[in-house]
């Protein structure tokens, strides 16, 4: 049974919760990796795309598989939010100092649920072809 990655963004709405920096940085992270697997889950099992179940430069190739898949405006914003949360995931992951880190993190719960959103919209599209 494959891992529920909504579970990951819950653990980062209850993160968003806490006061300390390293629940923020932790929950900006978690929205990365809860967006991009889900993503990249939604390639694996409705597109039979199994190129993705290699991790070999797998994040620039999910990126860019909707940056490229142009057939939808869907596909391109998807790709825009990977790229934002994963900005905002590499510096709270490695920046020893993260201005404006409560900005980022709504940023980034924002731009989760819009992937969240569009790859549950792309899934209805597919029932439908």
């Amino acid at each position: 049974m494959s891992f529920d990655w909504e579970d990951f963004k819950i653990l980062a709405e209850e993160l968003c919760i806490k006061s300390n920096e390293a629940s923020h940085r932790t929950a900006i992270s978690r929205f990365y990796y809860a967006s991009f697997c889900y993503s990249r889950q939604h390639l694996i099992e409705f597109l039979n795309k199994n190129d993705f179940e290699n991790n070999y430069k797998i994040h620039k190739r999910v990126h860019d598989y909707f940056l490229n898949e142009n057939r939808l405006e869907i596909h391109e914003n998807i790709a825009n939010n990977l790229r934002r949360l994963r900005i905002n995931r590499n510096k709270s992951d490695y920046d020893l100092i993260f201005p404006n880190i409560t900005n980022n993190l709504e940023k980034s719960r924002r731009n989760s649920e819009k992937i969240f959103k569009d790859i549950d919209e792309l899934k209805k599209l597919k029932l439908q072809f």
